[in-house]
């Protein structure tokens, strides 16, 4: 289900990362959240696979550019 909510630790176990870098990339707002109070905050599973589709594109983009 891709409206899933998730903690700040189910989105680091789903992209594979730590919590710091999720905490970075809300920073920079490359990932959008959901705050509920100053300690309650989720994000969207659509919004991690937007984000992962975001980043394989670029990728893809520059290797196709490296070639």
């Amino acid at each position: 289900m891709d409206n899933e909510v998730m903690t700040i630790g189910e989105a680091a176990d789903f992209l594979k990362t730590s919590k710091t870098y999720v905490f970075k990339m809300i920073r920079v707002g490359e990932l959008p959240v959901i705050h509920r109070g100053k300690r309650y905050t989720r994000l969207m599973k659509s919004d991690l696979i937007a984000f992962l589709e975001k980043h394989r594109r670029e990728a893809i983009a520059m290797k196709e550019v490296r070639q």
